[in-house]
């Protein structure tokens, strides 16, 4: 059981991680341009939640290298255009340095989209 919940984190924060993102990002945005009322929150709304993910993203990659959890070695594992395989996992094959760059760049990413929706959209409202 611990290996399949391993794979599924594993696979969640590599691949599912962004397509929720994305898909939480449009149909938020989507729901909110169809009703009048919220018609002028809905970019920023988009914009805000498209941000956070990214956000949540980077800050599990950066965590997950600081309080060693495995399924950051998986994902390793993916990244390397390797398969996932639970029994295989070692610290020593992972560049903490690299995932921690990455974790960083996309909170950058989320916390840029997020300032600069409140700089665009908030004096608009």
């Amino acid at each position: 059981m611990k290996k399949r919940s391993l794979l599924f984190w594993g696979y969640f924060w590599r691949y599912g991680s962004i397509f929720l993102t994305i898909a939480l990002s449009f149909l938020v945005g989507l729901i909110l341009l169809n009703i009048e009322s919220t018609k002028k929150y809905a970019t920023l709304v988009f914009c805000l939640v498209f941000g956070g993910g990214f956000i949540t993203t980077g800050l599990d990659y950066i965590l997950a290298i600081a309080f060693k959890k495995p399924h950051i070695l998986l994902m390793n594992q993916s990244a390397s255009h390797q398969r996932m395989n639970p029994d295989d996992i070692s610290w020593e094959d992972i560049s903490k340095r690299d995932w921690i760059g990455v974790g960083s760049i996309f909170i950058a990413l989320g916390a840029g989209l997020i300032v600069m929706a409140f700089i665009k959209y908030l004096p608009a409202l």
